[in-house]
């Protein structure tokens, strides 16, 4: 069980991580435009890069809450649990900062 200076570090750290989305089963209407803004290596469903003008119609994201799956962690594997999600939260952003570069 983690102490309340320890929850509000947890808290702390989780604010610092960088935004992942999280995909949701409700679909919505989006242009090229704004995918491109929140995504810049976005492709569409065939693998082909996103045009701007044209409308895409795509499955509904929100950030992912990461203070509630580092808990989740802690539950089940302790310290090393939280220890390992940030570890892949910090490999899935570097992957997707590697992937911005070469788009650019």
């Amino acid at each position: 069980m983690l102490t309340k200076k320890e929850r509000e570090q947890l808290k702390a750290i989780a604010a610092a991580l960088p935004d992942e989305p999280s995909e949701m089963k409700e679909r919505v209407r989006i242009t090229g435009a704004e995918l491109l803004r929140l995504n810049p290596i976005a492709m569409d469903q065939k693998g082909k890069p996103v045009i701007r003008s044209k409308v895409y119609t795509v499955n509904k994201f929100k950030a992912v809450n990461h203070y509630k799956r580092m808990l989740k962690a802690y539950d089940h594997g302790g310290i090393s649990a939280i220890e390992a999600y940030c570890d892949g939260v910090k490999e899935r952003y570097d992957e997707q900062q590697k992937e911005k570069e070469k788009q650019s």
